[in-house]
């Protein structure tokens, strides 16, 4: 009778889903690591009547999230309105100080995650993702709006 054991490491999952637009979409580069592509996520929350913005940076790790945001770059960056629905994952505060401006030298600090997934998707308020199966819907999104978005 032989017994194995697994040296299977277990995680706890910290996601934040919610809806909101996408702003600042870009390549950082890292002195020792690959570049990656961020994007902020200006998540709604409050009344509908008096919404309120949390504003969390985002290293898009997805594979389909990392696609749609690389297609709609150009739209993020240009002002368009960009909803989405999203999953965040394991958010943490990276603080640091103000190095110009009315609050040089004072203390702040910024909301962080990982971008993992895009339930839905809007640009000038059409709708060009939907929560379907994963995986299928870019092939979709890039056939059925070739004028919308580029390939790299």
């Amino acid at each position: 009778m032989s017994q194995s054991f697994t040296n299977e490491t277990k995680y706890f999952d910290l996601h934040t889903r919610g809806i909101g637009y996408l702003c600042r979409a870009r390549e950082v580069s890292v002195s020792r690591a690959e570049p990656y592509l961020a994007v902020t996520v200006a998540a709604l929350h409050g009344a509908a009547h008096d919404v309120e913005y949390t504003y969390i940076d985002c290293r898009v790790t997805g594979a389909e999230a990392y696609m749609l945001i690389s297609h709609c770059k150009e739209e993020i960056n240009s002002g368009s309105k960009v909803l989405v629905g999203f999953t965040i994952g394991d958010i943490w505060i990276s603080p640091f100080t103000y190095q110009k401006g009315d609050k040089k030298g004072q203390p702040g600090a910024s909301l962080k995650g990982r971008l993992l997934y895009i339930s839905m998707l809007r640009i000038k308020r059409r709708n060009c993702v939907q929560g379907s199966s994963q995986g299928t819907r870019t092939k979709r999104l890039v056939q059925h709006h070739p004028g919308q978005f580029r390939t790299r």
